[in-house]
């Protein structure tokens, strides 16, 4: 018997002996119990509660009595209609409440919002957002980098770890990884707050970065949109460190220093996201450093070593 018509029968009080065991077995039971006496607390003048008339299904058959069917009176119909209510309320909730998406390391998507704004998401990065409020409230969290192509209408945020993004309607990417945030705008004008103190409006051509709690910097760019959908990443004076990381998510790689002074190096320089090979040899020639290739294990060390 499919699961619909085991809750149909017995919410109607027309399951037999041999259909409540099955009707126990659901992986769902003991939440529509819950529910069930959840329900119980909208009216409590019926002649018989559930609990009763579960007990004389055990009194019986301790008796040897055959159960066939189980008889509810008017008032347990009532209850069983707002128990249905709840049911359908519960289900309604789950299925809209918050959504995720997600990238693994060397992936990427492309994905719309609700309103129909276009989002492409970055390696290892993710978006939660809350899919019943969307049309009231237009924001999102954002752990790792992503380009959004924003429909006008009401504001939209992007929430991250250091700062805030709003919108109205306009192209921006977002970066937000290793306590180093950077917003830069290709269309329109976007506003940035770190952490309600720092507060900036960015329009097309302009970008702004933030890291590791030290002074938030303006600059301008020339590109019409972000490096990473082209293929490659850019970067100037950049914490060598920072650069791995990124690396480590493009190429599913494990980069280690054998000191913390290559660490700090900086760099200046494009990777490519095409060729793993040249990815590495871009960053430790760049920095006069070798490096020691196992799998996906990439030890880098200096070249006098």
């Amino acid at each position: 018997m499919k699961k619909e018509d085991l809750i149909h029968k017995w919410l109607s009080g027309e399951i037999s002996e041999e259909e409540y065991k099955l009707f126990q077995q659901l992986e769902d039971y003991e939440q529509l119990i819950q529910i069930d006496n959840t329900a119980k607390n909208f009216k409590q003048d019926f002649k018989y509660s559930k609990q009763q008339l579960l007990d004389e299904i055990g009194s019986k058959e301790q008796s040897g009595q055959k159960v066939r069917t189980l008889k509810f009176n008017k008032n347990w119909i009532k209850v069983a209609a707002i128990f249905l209510l709840a049911i359908t309320t519960m289900f309604f909730l789950l299925e809209r409440s918050e959504k995720t998406i997600k990238t693994g390391k060397g992936e990427t998507l492309a994905f719309e919002l609700p309103d129909a704004s276009e989002v492409q998401l970055n390696v290892a990065s993710e978006i939660n957002y809350n899919l019943k409020d969307w049309d009231k409230n237009r924001s999102l969290d954002l752990n790792g980098e992503a380009f959004f192509s924003v429909t006008k209408g009401k504001t939209f945020s992007v929430n991250t770890a250091i700062g805030t993004v709003k919108v109205l309607g306009t192209k921006f990417n977002v970066f937000n990884r290793d306590e180093y945030l950077e917003v830069v705008c290709y269309e329109g004008a976007v506003m940035v707050s770190i952490n309600n103190k720092v507060s900036d409006t960015l329009r097309k051509g302009e970008a702004f970065k933030f890291h590791n709690s030290k002074q938030a910097s303006k600059y301008t760019i020339q590109e019409k949109t972000a490096n990473w959908l082209n293929g490659f990443s850019k970067y100037e004076d950049r914490p060598v460190r920072l650069v791995a990381n990124e690396m480590e998510r493009q190429f599913d790689l494990e980069i280690t220093f054998n000191a913390t002074t290559i660490e700090n190096k900086r760099f200046t320089g494009v990777i490519f996201h095409n060729d793993k090979m040249l990815a590495i040899k871009t960053l430790t020639k760049s920095l006069n450093l070798s490096y020691k290739l196992e799998g996906n294990q990439v030890i880098i060390s200096s070249s006098l070593e």
